[in-house]
């Protein structure tokens, strides 16, 4: 059977639209691309809190557009940074890509270790958002999908996207409940004294991003002023003071948290230059 193009009765299509119609049907008719497949890959869905608020006041706000720009630019950074090894026989098949206030991240799932992966990157990007000023939020999830630049979608792409937008709630991106007996194998492997994963009060396990502020005397100072600025400038809008009285509460968890995890580093640090002294002793 032929490909028709049916017009409505009594429009006549414009050029676009009669081009556009035209080059779907010769795809269809001579379609030689190779067959979509989903695969099995580790996906998060993110949204970037507060999105509309930041555009409208970077209209008149040039620092803010140029900090808006490399704290979404640093996301691109850091996946380059996480993808499996490439080479021209074994290019990388992590993927990224973002459109305006939404950012979809995905790579294969070969092992446990790919789930582990994906959970450092988004804590690192969280804590790299929060020391610019910005808040995220999100799901991460494994199952089939196809992602290929910015062509993305999939059973596993729809599960980030309701785990975000429907669970998640506050500044934090929600685990899949699936993946909780993975990500704990992955956190055995994690030095005491540092953060991975963190269970909240209704159960559902985040990246932990605050203790890298929590730890550094610095980012302490702005990650307070941060959040006390909120917390006054929000306080006559319930939904969105909720989120930072969330974030408050997280933070000064972490506070309290952060002190012995100093001292067991420092404690490591001089186990090893200790070893290292004897092993060079005569």
């Amino acid at each position: 059977m032929e490909a028709a193009i049916v017009e409505p009765p009594g429009e006549e299509p414009d050029r676009f639209h009669r081009g556009l119609r035209g080059n779907i049907v010769k795809m269809q008719e001579t379609d030689e691309s190779p067959a979509v497949e989903y695969g099995e890959r580790v996906v998060t869905f993110i949204d970037i809190l507060g999105w509309q608020s930041i555009v409208e006041r970077s209209l008149t706000d040039a620092a803010l557009r140029k900090r808006r720009h490399h704290a979404v630019h640093s996301l691109g950074v850091l996946t380059e940074g996480y993808c499996t090894e490439e080479t021209e026989e074994h290019p990388s098949e992590d993927e990224f890509a973002q459109f305006s206030d939404s950012v979809i991240i995905s790579m294969p799932r070969r092992h446990d270790l790919d789930i582990g992966r994906m959970i450092k990157l988004v804590s690192e990007f969280q804590s790299s958002m929060l020391f610019s000023g910005f808040l995220i939020r999100g799901g991460i999830t494994v199952g089939p999908m196809f992602h290929q630049g910015r062509i993305a979608f999939g059973p596993a792409f729809s599960r980030a996207y309701e785990l975000e937008s429907k669970i998640a709630n506050f500044p934090r991106v929600v685990i899949d409940p699936s993946l909780e007996n993975a990500v704990k194998r992955q956190a055995k492997g994690v030095p005491k004294h540092w953060t991975f994963v963190r269970q909240d009060t209704d159960n559902y396990w985040y990246p932990e991003y605050l203790m890298m502020h929590a730890r550094s005397p610095t980012a302490t100072q702005v990650t307070t002023r941060f959040i006390d600025k909120c917390l006054s400038e929000y306080a006559g809008q319930p939904r969105l003071l909720a989120k930072y009285e969330w974030l408050r509460d997280r933070w000064k968890e972490a506070q309290a948290d952060a002190p012995w995890r100093n001292a067991a580093h420092e404690d490591l640090k001089r186990a090893f230059w200790a070893g290292k002294t004897a092993d060079n002793a005569p």
